[in-house]
C-alpha cells in the first residue's frame, strides 16, 4: 500500500473557444495489493469530462491535484500531487510594414509585413485606404492596386488565436499620371512671321514638358512655354506638339 503520485510537466492552455489540455499522472505508482481498493481522483476550476482516471482534460487555468488512495482492511494510504495550470492569452505584437509609399495611380505595388517579438502570429489583416483591391503574395506580402489618386493609411495587423495587434500602418501619397497638356497658341503663321510663343494653359506642379516643333523650325525656352522661329520651316502644315511627364 504505497501510491506515488507523479505528475508530467503542465501544460500551457491557449486562447480560443476550444482550448483545452491534458494532464497527466501515468507514470504514478499505481500498485494495488491483492484485496485491496484503489481510487483516483482529480480536482480543480476546469475539469472537462471525468475526473477519476490517470489523465484529466481541463480548459481553465488554476491548480490541479491528483490523488491515489489505496485501502486493505483498516489500512490507508493516499499520496497526492499538485500542478498549476497557466494560460498563454497573449495577443502578437505590433509588426512592422514596409513597402513604397508613393506609388503611381494605377500602378500595383508590393508590401511586406514582419513580425516583431513574441507570441509568434498565425496571420495578418491588411486594410488599404480606399479599399484598393489586393491579392496575396505570400504569407506575409500582400500586391496593392493603386487605381484611387487619394492615397492615405496602409495598415496591417498580427493576429493569432488569442485576437489581434494594434495596426502598424505607413503613409501612402498616390501620384496620379499627368494631365494631357492644353497648348495655346496661333494656329496659322506665315514665312516672314519669323517667332511665335507657344503655351501649355493647364500646367501641373511636378510636371516636365516636352515639345517638338515642325521640321526646319527652331524653338527656344522650355517647361511650359516656347517661342518658336518658323523662318527655315518648310510651307504647309506641320504641328507644334507637347507632352507631360512626372515620375509616373
Amino acid at each position: 500500500l504505497d501510491p506515488q503520485v507523479l505528475l508530467e510537466p503542465a501544460p500551457v492552455i491557449g486562447c480560443g473557444p476550444f482550448s483545452e489540455v491534458t494532464i497527466s499522472a501515468i507514470n504514478s505508482n499505481f500498485s494495488q495489493v491483492p484485496g485491496g481498493t484503489m481510487t483516483m481522483q482529480w480536482t480543480g476550476p476546469g475539469i472537462v469530462g471525468a475526473d477519476n482516471g490517470p489523465t484529466v482534460n481541463v480548459n481553465v487555468a488554476g491548480q490541479y491535484c491528483f490523488t491515489i488512495t489505496t485501502s486493505r482492511g483498516n489500512v490507508t494510504c493516499t499520496d497526492q500531487e499538485c500542478v498549476t495550470i497557466t494560460s498563454n492569452i497573449q495577443t502578437p505584437q505590433t509588426p512592422q510594414v514596409s513597402g513604397p509609399q508613393n506609388p503611381c495611380q494605377g500602378t500595383t505595388v508590393n508590401y511586406t509585413v514582419t513580425p516583431v517579438g513574441t507570441p509568434p502570429p498565425t496571420g495578418y489583416s491588411w486594410l488599404t485606404p480606399n479599399n484598393e483591391p489586393f491579392t496575396q503574395v505570400n504569407a506575409t506580402t500582400i500586391a496593392v492596386t493603386w487605381n484611387s489618386p487619394n492615397g492615405g493609411q496602409l495598415c496591417v495587423l498580427a493576429e493569432n488565436d488569442c485576437g489581434f495587434s494594434p495596426p502598424a500602418c505607413i503613409p501612402i501619397t498616390v501620384s496620379a499620371l499627368p494631365n494631357v497638356p492644353q497648348v495655346s497658341g496661333p494656329a496659322t503663321v506665315c514665312a516672314n512671321n519669323q517667332t511665335q510663343v507657344f503655351t501649355v494653359s493647364n500646367v501641373q506642379s511636378g510636371v516636365t514638358y516636352n515639345w517638338t516643333v515642325p521640321t526646319g523650325a527652331t524653338f527656344t525656352g522650355s517647361g511650359s512655354s516656347i517661342t518658336v522661329n518658323f523662318n527655315n520651316a518648310a510651307p504647309g502644315n506641320g504641328q507644334v506638339c507637347v507632352t507631360a511627364q512626372n515620375n509616373c
